[in-house]
């Protein structure tokens, strides 16, 4: 799994592939304090739009054995 931040003056681009999670926090004026905020999504199965993106790409989906 990889996470890949570009800062730039104005802008904060992220890229992530698999089940790596970005948090950033964020100072908030009106609460006078620093509060998390979750930027990226886990790429699993158990999300819905993600198991509908894995099949709507013409994969299939099979399920687990041991």
């Amino acid at each position: 799994t990889a996470l890949i931040v570009i800062l730039t003056s104005i802008s904060i681009y992220t890229f992530n592939i698999g089940n790596s999670r970005m948090i950033l926090a964020k100072y908030h004026e009106k609460e006078k304090k620093i509060l998390p905020f979750q930027v990226t999504h886990d790429h699993t199965l158990s999300r819905f739009d993600e198991r509908a993106r894995v099949l709507k790409s013409g994969s299939y989906i099979e399920p687990y054995k041991n």
